[in-house]
Parts: structure tokens; C-alpha cells; sequence
């Protein structure tokens, strides 16, 4: 009897034990989901930060995960209030901050098209010109519309978004593309219809009328004016022309019977190549004092520039360096140009002396 009331006991005992051992499991359980909710909001309040934006679309995608625990995870009481609240006003405080970032970006993103629009609009009358563009004054016009874009698109990045910026960029190189690949069409065809022009000139120098030939280069060097061509390209032609004028007025001298007629010519074209030199001259004067200006326009930008990127001060005094190297070059030119021109002038003043005393004595 006794022995049957003890073993009763013990399992009574052996039940409270286990009851009392479930108990302190369930509140580790519970107190381990409190945690686990609680380190979640934590990282849903950082871990959606990219430098200084917030990733809304992910925060509030994790938010809903959360919502999720709050139902699956079974938690006291105390704890789902509290975290809760904790929860709600995080959210909360994240959709006043993406409703703010939202309004913020809508004004920026009207500032955007507006710089945007002007920049296209530059960029479209380059394209405009350049498509119709058949002399090289006309793609010089074109081109600089494309700088004063760029320098526009430099200065004015910073007020652009992503999407706007990209788009500015992408269409003022397919302009630039455009241009450069049908100024350089242009241009090939330019050089062969005056390459065969040139070298009949210089048949006819050698095979001809070298009289005839001289008049053909004055002709030729009035095309080549307007014409596009690279620099090897005009230099050839020159070179060619040279040797034309070369041929012919050395057939010329030669021929006694017409050595009258042969002076008029030689004078006729020494004043017929001043011209084009004073010409040339002019035009290297006037580039000298383009790049001097542009000099000048870049130091503005330096002296005016209060930001901080210092790529961007990099990047034109580059630039101020490039221009720097093209005046060493042109100034050469403009310095061995007028050396030429006084030649001429001189040879021009020696070769009328003669003709004028004898008008004189006739």
C-alpha cells in the first residue's frame, strides 16, 4: 500500500517537472522570437542605406516580412506592443522621408528637363547646320555649337538627374559621330575631284600651255579655299601646285619669243599667290586671336568655379593647355607667312620697276 503511494507521488512529481520544463522552454522560445523581430527592425532601419539614400522599394518589401513574424512568432504580450510601436513609427517616419525625397525629386527632376531641353536644343541646331553643312566654315559653325553644348552639359551636370544626363550625353555624341563621318565623306570626296583637277594642271604645265596651267591654279587654289580638306590633304594639293606654277613659269622663261608676255604672267602670278598668302595670314591671325579668347574664356571658368571637383578644374585647364599648344603652332605659321608676304611684296615693288620705266620712256 505504502509502495503504491509512493510511486504516485513520483509521478506526480515527474508531471510537474516536465510541465515546469516546458514552461521555461516556451519562454526561451518566446523571448528568442521578441529578439529575432527586434533584430530585424533594427536592420530594416539600416540595412537599406545606399551612401546617403534610402532603398524604399527593399525597406518596405522587408517591412512586410516583418509584418509577417508579428503574425507567425508567438511573443508575450508586453513585447508585441513595444515592438510594435517601435515597428509602426519606423514606417511611419520612412514613407514622411520617401514622400519628402519624392517631392524633392519631382522639383529636381522639372529643374532636369529644363537644362535638359536647353542643352538638346543647342546640340539639335548643330546637327541641323551640320547636316546641311558643305563648306568647312559651315562645320565649324556646327562645331561650335557642339562645344558650347558640352561646356553647357560640364557646368550644368550636377542639376541633372541620372537619366537626363545619360540622355544629353548619348545625343551629342551621335551628332558629333554624324558630323565627323560625313565631314570626312565630304572631304575624300573634295580631295579627289581637285586631286584629278590639280594633276591635268599639271599635265598641261608640262605638256601644254603653261600659261593656261597658271590660270588653272588660280582657279584650284580658289576651290581649295572653300573647300574641306585635312590638313595632309591641302598640303599635298599645295605641294602639287607648286610644282605646277614651278613647271610652268620655267617653260615660260625659256620661251625667248614670248618673254614679254612670259613677265606679264610671272608678275600676274606673284599677285595672283599674295593674295592667298595675306589671305592665309589673315585667317591664322584671326585663329590666333580665337584661341587667345578661348584662353581666356577657360581661365573664367577656374576663377568663377566655387565647387569642389577638382576633375572638373583638371579637365579644362587641359583643355587651356591644349590651346596653348595650338598658338605656339600658329604663331610660327603667322611669323613665316609674313616673311613671305614681304618677300613678295618685294619682289612684287622690283619686278614693276622696269616695266614702269619703260612705260616712261614709251
Amino acid at each position: 500500500m505504502e509502495s503504491q503511494i509512493d510511486n504516485e507521488n513520483d509521478n506526480i512529481n515527474d508531471e510537474n517537472i516536465s510541465e515546469e520544463k516546458k514552461s521555461k522552454q516556451k519562454i526561451v522560445v518566446v523571448e528568442e522570437n521578441a529578439k529575432s523581430i527586434k533584430d530585424e527592425i533594427y536592420n530594416l532601419e539600416f540595412g537599406h542605406i545606399q551612401g546617403e539614400h534610402r532603398n524604399y522599394k527593399g525597406f518596405f518589401i522587408h517591412a512586410k516580412q516583418i509584418t509577417e513574424l508579428f503574425k507567425s512568432l508567438e511573443i508575450l504580450n508586453e513585447d508585441r506592443k513595444t515592438l510594435w510601436k517601435s515597428f509602426k513609427h519606423l514606417c511611419d517616419k520612412v514613407r514622411s522621408e520617401q514622400k519628402e525625397s519624392q517631392e524633392k525629386f519631382s522639383v529636381q527632376k522639372e529643374s532636369s528637363n529644363q537644362v535638359r531641353d536647353e542643352i538638346i536644343a543647342i546640340i539639335e541646331k548643330a546637327s541641323e547646320i551640320g547636316l546641311n553643312a558643305t563648306t568647312q566654315s559651315e562645320f565649324d559653325k556646327a562645331n561650335n555649337l557642339l562645344i558650347k553644348a558640352l561646356v553647357h552639359l560640364k557646368k550644368q551636370n550636377p542639376q541633372l538627374i541620372r537619366i537626363d544626363s545619360k540622355n544629353c550625353w548619348n545625343t551629342w555624341k551621335k551628332v558629333k559621330d554624324e558630323q565627323e563621318t560625313r565631314k570626312a565623306k565630304l572631304g575624300q570626296e573634295s580631295y579627289d575631284i581637285l586631286a584629278k583637277i590639280t594633276n591635268t594642271a599639271l599635265e598641261t604645265a608640262k605638256e601644254g600651255n603653261p600659261h593656261e596651267a597658271l590660270k588653272l591654279i588660280k582657279e584650284i587654289r580658289s576651290q581649295i579655299r572653300n573647300a574641306i580638306l585635312t590638313r595632309v590633304q591641302y598640303r599635298e594639293l599645295n605641294t602639287t601646285l607648286q610644282q605646277v606654277g614651278d613647271i610652268a613659269i620655267g617653260r615660260i622663261k625659256e620661251n625667248k619669243e614670248v618673254r614679254e608676255e612670259k613677265e606679264k604672267e610671272w608678275l600676274e602670278y606673284q599677285k595672283q599667290k599674295l593674295p592667298a598668302l595675306k589671305h592665309r595670314l589673315q585667317k591664322r591671325e584671326e585663329e590666333l586671336e580665337k584661341l587667345e579668347n578661348e584662353i581666356d574664356y577657360l581661365d573664367g571658368l577656374i576663377a568663377n568655379y566655387d565647387g569642389n571637383d577638382s576633375t572638373y578644374k583638371d579637365k579644362v585647364e587641359s583643355y587651356i593647355f591644349e590651346k596653348e599648344d595650338k598658338i605656339d603652332v600658329v604663331y610660327k605659321d603667322i611669323k613665316n607667312l609674313r616673311s613671305k608676304v614681304k618677300r613678295l611684296d618685294t619682289s612684287l615693288e622690283q619686278e614693276s620697276k622696269p616695266q614702269q620705266t619703260q612705260e616712261k620712256n614709251s
